[in-house]
């Protein structure tokens, strides 16, 4: 009989260059995501599980630098890859008291699509 091994709950540390060769996959449901929202300049958006902050970075784009985006990342070796622009938390996702209570316009993810 195999004995239990130990589970080591990390969460998945993706290549940058693994989406190198979908780009357009990654892209589109990035875009997706983002043209199901209607944002507005002067918002606040909270990325969740933000990663690299990918999806951040295309919602300041195209709010051409006016909205402020938050980006929610615990994972050091994730969180370290978001652009200084962005502010970025790094508490754990289920409790994040660094965020205000409505202070957030749109909460958006990418993780998960």
């Amino acid at each position: 009989m195999n004995s239990p091994r130990a589970v080591r709950h990390a969460p998945a540390i993706s290549d940058p260059a693994a989406t190198a060769a979908q780009p357009f996959a990654r892209r589109l449901e990035r875009d997706a995501l983002i043209d199901s929202v209607p944002l507005a300049a002067g918002m606040t958006v909270l990325d969740l599980q933000a990663a690299d902050g990918y999806l951040a970075d295309e919602v300041r784009r195209r709010l051409h630098g006016r909205a402020t985006c938050l980006c929610l990342e615990p994972t050091p070796e994730l969180h370290c890859r978001i652009d200084p622009a962005h502010r970025v938390c790094t508490e754990p996702l289920n409790a994040f008291p660094s965020i205000a209570d409505d202070s957030v316009d749109a909460a958006l993810g990418l993780a998960g699509l």
